[in-house]
């Protein structure tokens, strides 16, 4: 699917490739960037189909087949990461095309492989995970240092624990999304719909950047050799650094995961009284260091909303008017260390349920419940703290923008 373009990233708002309609047919003008698989024989196109229109609306999905006229693969990207997948940047000059569903109605549809290619990220980043631990724990068992394997040493032993701990809880909550999409394209579940809403964000940054980690924790088991090309741990390395990137960067899907959630308290206050922060984590009846993460975070918020109050007034935070953006600045500024949170949590109550009904699985769900509440720590602790410094070089910034030059 062809969506980026050079001005046009995570804004996909800025889209200016165009359609316009000639007959029975449609003919594109523009230009895409970092398409996997440009070269392929069609290809699905993100264009803007009606004239003046601006953001989100008047975009449209195309088809256009590679055998038609002006459709130029420009060139192939050399890249570090994936080079199995070729990617490619395009040129279509008034290339022939073909609606895909409804004039308009792009950015709906889109959405839909959008959120399931999110799902299917935290998969691919499953599958690497995987793939190094299974090396790594391997190399760990034969390799021998100081008279014994590597695994016998306790910081070694504890790298490899984390990396099981991190596989786990991204199947259960991978297998847990893709169930509930599932669901969704078979029914009208509401529930359902929300909780694939709340979870899909989550398994994309959890399968990305917690994956990163446990690359990284298996070339350092390999030491030396997992920097030398012979090994495959070095790939696993490259290959993972994409994760964070395509599909929605990490700071992306914890800009939408941290939106929902504020819609969800300003909509209900009283979820934050009431053990909250979301319906799916106000349900998880387990006590430990789930119950504390959970009370960590939540304090966090209540403090975040209790700074929104006094900035925008009461009636900001009962749900009367929608907040501004420089009110949400601080809940911008931590989305992703409560994104981090959240997706721990999540992991944590996904193998909770899992160890409820197989007790073989407790000892990973108390593991993952333990991490849940470190981590929950940590990013209280920073977001507590605050840092005024990151506001003030942004309207520093700002000004110096809106400043002409002389």
């Amino acid at each position: 699917v062809a969506m980026t373009e050079p001005q046009a990233g995570s804004d996909v708002g800025n889209v200016q490739t165009s359609a316009r309609q000639e007959g029975d047919h449609w003919c594109l003008v523009g230009r895409k960037q970092f398409i996997s698989a440009g070269n392929g024989d069609f290809v699905i196109v993100l264009a803007r189909s009606q004239a003046g229109s601006s953001g989100l609306d008047g975009l449209s999905l195309f088809i256009v087949p590679r055998e038609g006229d002006n459709y130029v693969v420009e060139r192939a990207e050399h890249k570090f990461p994936i080079r199995g997948s070729t990617t490619c940047s395009l040129v279509f000059e008034s290339s022939r095309a073909e609606l895909l569903g409804e004039a308009g109605g792009g950015w709906k549809e889109i959405l839909t492989f959008m959120n399931e290619s999110r799902i299917a990220i935290g998969l691919q980043g499953l599958g690497i995970a995987e793939a190094a631990h299974e090396k790594a724990a391997r190399y760990a068992a034969m390799r021998k240092q100081m008279g014994l394997p590597i695994r016998e040493h306790p910081m070694v032993a504890e790298m490899l624990l984390d990396m099981e701990t991190t596989i786990a809880g991204l199947r259960a909550i991978a297998t847990e999304a893709s169930t509930l999409q599932d669901v969704v394209t078979h029914s009208k579940d509401e529930s359902a719909t929300r909780q694939l809403r709340e979870l899909t964000p989550l398994v994309k940054w959890y399968g990305s950047e917690e994956v990163v980690r446990v690359c990284r924790s298996a070339l350092q088991i390999f030491g030396g050799y997992g920097v030398v090309t012979e090994y495959e741990i070095e790939r696993h390395m490259r290959d993972v650094l994409i994760l964070p990137i395509y599909e929605g960067t990490s700071q992306i899907q914890s800009l939408m995961a941290v939106r929902d959630l504020m819609r969800v308290i300003l909509r209900h206050p009283a979820s934050l009284l009431r053990g909250g922060p979301t319906p799916m984590l106000g349900r998880a009846r387990f006590g430990g260091d789930f119950a504390a993460a959970r009370g960590t975070l939540v304090g966090s918020l209540r403090g975040l909303i209790a700074g929104m109050a006094r900035r925008g007034g009461l009636a900001l935070v009962r749900g009367r008017r929608q907040p501004t953006e420089d009110e949400i600045r601080p809940f911008m500024l931590h989305a992703e260390r409560i994104t981090e949170t959240l997706a721990h949590l999540h992991v944590a109550r996904s193998l909770l349920e899992q160890a409820a009904r197989v007790p073989e699985r407790r000892a990973v769900a108390d593991r993952a419940a333990r991490r849940a509440r470190i981590v929950a720590k940590r990013n209280a602790e920073a977001i507590a703290s605050g840092d005024g410094g990151v506001f003030a070089r942004v309207d520093e910034w700002a000004r110096q923008r809106a400043t002409p030059s002389r």
